[in-house]
């Protein structure tokens, strides 16, 4: 039994833009470039790791009166094309992703609305790692609404 080993060279950035008093923009981005070191696949890329993937998440709070604040939020991710197996013989499409939501807040009490894939993406994670030339794998869920109240003592 030969154990593969892998080697990954990269560059991972985190920033956030303060714009104005209650706006701001998160940032995360990451540049990678994996390959296989040994073995019969040796030189190619690494299963399911992607070139790049950045996510943009701006997010506005403001106070509505003294006692009630709200937050709106979104998360916009991109995430490139990537090999399904150690072959590199199949790939997984590129997808983009977008998720929003508010909070609103009062003393003890909150209430969220948060929307998971808001446009209703479709797509891949990854495929299905016992037959990568299988049509089935981990897709992205459908668009779906959350409701949560939280009350605090």
């Amino acid at each position: 039994c030969v154990l593969q080993k892998n080697v990954a060279q990269g560059l991972e950035v985190d920033a956030k833009l303060q714009l104005s008093e209650g706006f701001a923009i998160d940032m995360n981005a990451t540049l990678q470039r994996t390959r296989i070191r040994n073995g019969p696949n040796r030189g190619n890329e690494v299963a399911r790791q992607p070139p790049y993937q950045v996510r943009l998440s701006p997010t506005y709070s403001w106070a509505v009166t003294d006692s009630l604040a709200a937050s709106i939020y979104a998360s916009y991710s991109v995430i490139a094309e990537r090999p399904s197996d150690e072959t590199n013989l199949v790939t997984l499409a590129p997808f983009e992703k977008l998720d929003c939501g508010l909070v609103v807040g009062m003393d003890h009490l909150s209430v969220q609305v948060a929307i998971d894939n808001a446009t209703d993406s479709r797509g891949l994670t990854e495929g299905d790692p016992r037959n990568p030339t299988a049509p089935n794998g981990r897709f992205i869920l459908p668009r779906s609404i959350q409701l949560s109240i939280a009350y605090g003592f």
